[in-house]
């Protein structure tokens, strides 16, 4: 099948983009409101529909249109308040100021964190989220305007859903390849289950945890046969992204949902709405339980992955309990508290985890029980406001503004009739209910396509529950110094050329993430030159990607080349080798994320390099020094992840240059020792093997031990670490091949036989093993 150029459609997009941008920019000048009521609904079709596949993060794209779709709204915004003079969202001060004090929560946390580089993009996102949500409460002020921003939100749900239907057809249906019925080169991404445009599963299960009780809402208000097939659809999707963070978050929502609907909507046949909303609550709990139970039972690690940083998200929080450690900060701070379980979980060494998987948690963290409160005092207004002026809207004894009537007169159909805008507030108010479930397990309002959404949700709430019209006192709200109109001119055209340049930032932020994707493919080719010329161009563009820094080390740690050269483009001030340029950008990391991934440990490569290289040049001083060093530095990643084998294997190879052989036997059995510090708290939480996880590794360590009591004449302990290597790895044929060398050093033929029978099980066509069993004797 043939593929859909990704280049096409992104020139596409990009065209719509470059339009909206420029309506924007004139739109300044005669009329923001329509610039704000049309293009943020855009923003949140484009936001969520968008990717882009030759970044290194695909959904890149989705944070730069958040950033400057951001910006320029934002501006408009501030123009618009110029131009009417007045005090924004007086009438709605009671629901305004928990947002406005969570975004003052966010920036006193930024202010004080410790890395403001690394801050700096969380605390934007949560300027940008805040400032939807206060958009859309001032601006979107009738139902006909709310409609339109549902139905661009709609949209994009539709499209969401229909393409992970096409993913999940094409996982099913489609043999393994670079086609398939998905179109796109991340086809298969996450084996069976279904990410959409959100490229992850769990946050495509946030957006439509989100959108299932706005649609059921929906379908009460109109039956619309659309929304009924899109609801299907939804749920379908839901179920095989396989999240179970995103089913029970699903529950809470439809849950809440049918349990609202039957309290505020059952005015007639109360009793048996009331029956059935239970049986169907009832039933969606079993199925979701049974679900979840069976899915966890088969992927427990998922749990276990949870459980553990919660608790190493715990002991970060009583580190600063009141005022936090800064937002944006946690993947700086975690490497010091992660638990040696994630390793074992994760089966690898050098991945980060950004996230604790639990949005309160991380909240606290961020900015303390203070933040958190203020988090806690934005949730519970906003429900609490809108239960209440749902019960107003529902009421048939009431007028819609909440004031009981002059004369009540007998209902007829008229007052019947429900306000529109009560379907949309059940719909949103059970999205929030199914979102705060969600993120019990989950932290997708951290990232972009999903998180859009928690300022969705509160800026519809608020134009819901607000006044549907400017309080009469707004006249009295007016801003002398906006009268001024020099001032005015000079302070829209300060808002215009600021967005401009910020536009143009973020624009190199997206080049930035591109090019390092170009680097690190021309760095698996090992063409070290092209590589750096596009890590050079992500540096241009953004100084603060510490990836980069760490993969450039990376680069000159490969490569190390000890001869001197000039580079200023790579940073040079002087001549330099790829050692000292190496650790260079290792310090660079270390100054914005001090235990970045393996930061320590590839430091102490460099250093066991330069050792090495001084002691072939018989400089032993110098050999010393640097094999000094690059202990030091495979310590204190120890200190960080203590089952890394290669660290002891380094560490111990170092020990036997340095003339120690008692450490050396220390190194090896310190790994074969290091699942046993999970057995002791505070790791000892959940109780399993984990050695037998990475058996290959130890059966290794094993046989290297055996190699060194070989060397030191240490016989019967040789023998005793290679039987245990065959006893980790039955089928390590190295350790088969020296227990039997061994054994005829000791004159055990017998023995050396059968060693030497059981590699050939395993190699049968090995011609070593067959002479040393000649020579012993044996006939083939």
């Amino acid at each position: 099948m043939q593929t859909i150029p990704v280049d096409t459609i992104t020139f596409i997009l990009y065209a719509l983009f470059a339009i909206s941008t420029a309506d924007i920019i004139l739109s300044f000048f005669y009329n923001t409101k329509r610039v704000l009521l049309w293009y943020l609904p855009l923003a949140y079709l484009a936001i969520t529909i968008m990717f882009y596949l030759r970044t290194y993060d695909s959904c890149q794209i989705k944070i730069t249109l958040l950033h400057i779709y951001g910006t320029l709204l934002i501006c408009a915004w501030l123009v618009k308040i110029i131009q009417e003079k007045k005090v924004p969202l007086s009438g709605f001060l009671p629901l305004a100021l928990p947002l406005v004090f969570f975004l003052i929560s966010g920036t006193v946390s930024y202010m004080h964190s410790p890395f403001k580089a690394a801050s700096f993009m969380d605390f934007l996102r949560r300027f940008c989220y805040v400032s939807f949500a206060l958009i859309i409460m001032d601006v979107f002020s009738d139902e006909k305007q709310l409609k339109r921003l549902f139905g661009f939100v709609i949209a994009a749900c539709t499209i969401s859903s229909v393409y992970g239907l096409i993913q999940f057809l094409d996982i099913n249906f489609y043999p393994p390849g670079p086609t398939g019925l998905d179109p796109f080169i991340w086809r298969k991404a996450f084996g069976s289950r279904v990410f959409s445009t959100h490229g992850n599963p769990n946050f495509f299960g946030d957006f439509l945890v989100v959108m299932t009780p706005i649609l059921l809402a929906q379908i009460i208000r109109a039956r619309n046969p659309f929304h009924i097939f899109l609801f299907i659809l939804v749920s379908f999707n839901v179920a095989v992204t396989g999240s179970k963070a995103a089913w029970i978050g699903y529950t809470a929502g439809v849950t809440s949902f049918i349990f609202v609907a039957s309290i505020y909507f059952s005015h007639a046949k109360k009793e048996i709405i009331k029956k059935y909303a239970t049986i169907a609550i009832v039933a969606l709990l079993i199925v979701c339980s049974i679900g979840v139970a069976y899915y966890t039972k088969q992927r427990t690690d998922s749990a276990k992955f949870r459980i553990y940083t919660w608790m190493s998200t715990w002991e970060m929080i009583l580190k600063r309990p009141w005022f936090g450690s800064g937002i944006g900060t946690f993947f700086l701070t975690y490497p010091k508290y992660r638990r040696p379980q994630i390793f074992f979980v994760e089966g690898r060494h050098n991945t980060e985890t950004d996230h604790p998987e639990d949005e309160y948690l991380e909240v606290w963290y961020d900015e303390g029980l203070v933040g958190f409160g203020i988090f806690i005092w934005l949730v519970v207004t906003f429900l609490s406001a809108g239960f209440k002026r749902l019960r107003q809207y529902t009421n048939f004894n009431q007028d819609n503004s909440g004031n009981d009537p002059p004369v009540k007169k007998e209902k007829n159909k008229q007052q019947m009739k429900l306000d529109p805008r009560a379907y949309l507030l059940l719909g949103v108010l059970s999205s929030l209910l199914g979102l705060l479930a969600h993120n019990l397990m989950c932290v997708s309002l951290r990232f972009v396509s999903s998180g859009i959404f928690i300022g969705f949700i509160f800026g519809t709430l608020g134009a819901l529950i607000g006044p549907s019209e400017k309080s009469a006192d707004n006249k009295n709200l007016a801003v002398p110094l906006l009268q001024n109109k020099v001032f005015s001119f000079i302070s829209q055209v300060v808002i215009v050329l600021t967005a401009l340049y910020c536009v143009n930032v973020y624009r190199g932020l997206f080049i930035a993430d591109k090019e390092h994707n170009i680097a690190i493919y021309f760095s698996k080719r090992g063409d070290w030159n092209t590589a750096l010329e596009h890590y050079n161009n992500v540096k241009k563009y953004n100084p603060y990607f510490i990836m980069t820094h760490y993969f450039m080390g990376n680069v000159f740690n490969d490569r190390f080349n000890m001869e001197k050269t000039f580079h200023p483009e790579w940073g040079d001030l002087e001549p330099r080798d790829d050692t000292q340029r190496a650790l260079w950008k290792y310090n660079d990391v270390k100054r914005s994320a001090p235990n970045y991934v393996q930061v320590h440990h590839q430091t102490g490569l460099v250093y066991m390099k330069l050792g090495e290289y001084y002691a072939q040049r018989n400089d032993p001083v110098k050999a010393k020094e640097n094999y000094e060093k690059a202990l030091e530095n495979f310590e204190k990643y120890r200190t960080i992840d203590p089952i890394f084998d290669q660290n002891y294997s380094r560490m111990a190879y170092v020990y036997m240059k340095l003339g120690n052989p008692q450490k050396v036997e220390e190194m090896y059995k310190a790994h074969l020792n290091s699942p046993l510090i999970c057995k002791t708290g505070p790791h000892n939480i959940m109780w399993e093997d984990w050695g037998k996880r990475r058996y290959y590794e130890h059966t290794e360590t094993s046989v290297n031990l055996g190699n060194f009591y070989y060397l030191q004449n240490r016989f019967p302990e040789a023998e005793q670490a290679y039987v245990q290597a065959t006893k980790l790895g039955p089928k390590n044929t190295h350790a088969w091949r020296n227990l039997m060398i061994l054994r005829m050093r000791l004159g055990r033929s017998a023995d050396a036989v059968a060693a030497g029978r059981t590699v050939l099980e395993y190699e049968p066509n090995n011609e070593d093993i067959k002479k040393l069993l000649a020579s012993l004797g044996v006939n083939f």
